[in-house]
């Protein structure tokens, strides 16, 4: 969660928080570990030759809390939306994206749990599988159609 958008989840649930428990909430967010099966994906990923590096609505800082949190130290890079002062689902953030790895738009694949993240790489050109932690939770209900990507045990919606 970026500072900007705390105003706004505040306002959604329709209660107030005050500033100490606001930036205490944002403290723990980048703490939040990753879905379990997320590091031996990235492993597995790597190993087969994929370049892996995180994107992210964050802040540089916050980048890196969450690969902390995540355990998975072997990001070739992170990139921060920070520099061009947009969040995704922009198309500018996916064509930062490709880039700051120095590589064609199709070249690269998005993975998250995020619909809006999935749906906006898409519609920008990139690869888009989208993962769920929860496999009977409805990933996208309007134009998604995925086909799974078998990672280990686990399986991963491609597109």
């Amino acid at each position: 969660m970026h500072r900007a958008g705390a105003p706004i989840c505040v306002q959604t649930v329709r209660f107030s928080l005050d500033e100490e428990t606001v930036r205490h909430l944002l403290e723990q967010y980048l703490r939040l570990p990753a879905y379990p099966d997320v590091p031996a994906a990235l492993e597995e990923l790597e190993a087969r030759g994929f370049k892996i590096v995180a994107c992210s609505n964050g802040t540089g800082r916050q980048c890196v809390g969450y690969s902390n949190a995540l355990g998975y130290r072997a990001f070739s890079g992170i990139v921060s939306v920070d520099p061009i002062r947009t969040f995704k689902p922009d198309p500018a953030v996916y064509e930062y994206l490709a880039a700051q790895v120095h590589a064609e738009k199709e070249m690269v694949c998005m993975i998250s749990s995020n619909p809006f993240d999935v749906i906006g790489a898409k519609a920008c050109g990139l690869q888009t599988p989208g993962c769920s932690g929860d496999p009977k939770r409805m990933f996208d209900p309007w134009e998604l159609n995925p086909i799974s990507l078998s990672m280990g045990s686990n399986s991963c919606p491609l597109n």
